[in-house]
């Protein structure tokens, strides 16, 4: 499972630079694996005119998204589910120098992505 793409609608860190900092976390875990990866991973990975924030946590690499409507093509983001019982979670992380960083999360069941079989 790969994601590909970020868009943005009306985000606001309270700045008036109209981009904001993000990082993206995606994992796929049953009870007793749990496979972790996050975007960026290095400065090539932010599209022309996005910046890149450097940090020895990969959890705090930034590129940069424009606040209004704004996209980037991501690459080198993929996880694996192996079967129905694991799930996919996504993790947007704004990230903020002056306080707390903002968070959108979200999950989805394995089972539900796979098609349902029939006899």
């Amino acid at each position: 499972m790969c994601l590909t793409r970020i868009n943005a609608k009306d985000l606001n860190d309270g700045w008036l630079d109209n981009f904001e900092e993000i990082n993206v976390g995606l994992t796929s875990s049953n009870f007793g694996r749990k496979l972790e990866t996050f975007w960026p991973k290095k400065k090539s990975d932010c599209p022309p005119g996005s910046e890149y924030g450097d940090d020895n946590d990969e959890r705090r690499r930034t590129c940069s998204l424009q606040s209004k409507s704004g996209g980037l093509d991501v690459q080198n983001l993929c996880t694996s589910i192996y079967d129905k019982n694991y799930v996919l979670g996504i993790r947007i992380r704004e990230t903020d120098s002056l306080s707390a960083d903002d968070f959108s999360m979200t999950s989805i069941k394995a089972g539900d992505l796979m098609p349902k079989m029939s006899s």
